[in-house]
């Protein structure tokens, strides 16, 4: 007998690892931040848009939006698993953010048109929305945190 032969026996081989892809409900996400943040912009620039929005938003929470944008766009650049992570934990920062400032300045008191100011809590439009996003990119970062980053080049939409 050869000690040298190799054995009868097969090494399991271990499967590949699993590389993170560019997302489309991401890009949604993105998308949905910067129109948020632009808007927001408007109505720094332009006082009747303030005047519409600020009661009903509770100030530039919109403008914070920007934060954690900057981690998706990068994600949906280069994928990797922690960029998703710190994306969640920038849309709670956010979302506490914006319940501070509503806190401080308050909200609208009085509903002028019954038909369009329907939700006069600001919370709805501004807290809740980002904590929604925050516990969604937590999902996606917890089923993704063993997965490797995406190796340059790799412009898949899956």
């Amino acid at each position: 007998m050869n000690p040298y032969a190799p054995s009868g026996t097969i090494i399991e081989q271990h499967p590949q690892p699993v590389c993170l892809q560019r997302r489309w409900d991401l890009i949604v996400i993105a998308f949905v931040l910067g129109i948020g943040a632009v808007i927001s912009f408007v109505a720094i620039a332009v006082p009747s848009v303030r005047a519409f929005l600020m009661p009903r938003f509770g100030g530039n929470g919109l403008t914070l939006m920007l934060f954690p944008l900057n981690f998706l766009c990068l994600y949906l650049w280069k994928p990797a698993p922690r960029l998703i992570a710190a994306a969640c934990g920038m849309c709670i920062i956010v979302a506490i953010l914006n319940a501070l400032m509503i806190l401080r300045t308050g909200t609208v008191t009085t509903v002028a048109n019954v038909f369009h100011d329907r939700l006069p809590s600001s919370y709805a439009y501004s807290v809740y929305p980002m904590l929604a996003i925050g516990a969604y990119l937590g999902t996606i970062a917890w089923r993704t945190r063993s997965h490797v980053a995406v190796e340059p080049g790799a412009n898949d939409l899956g």
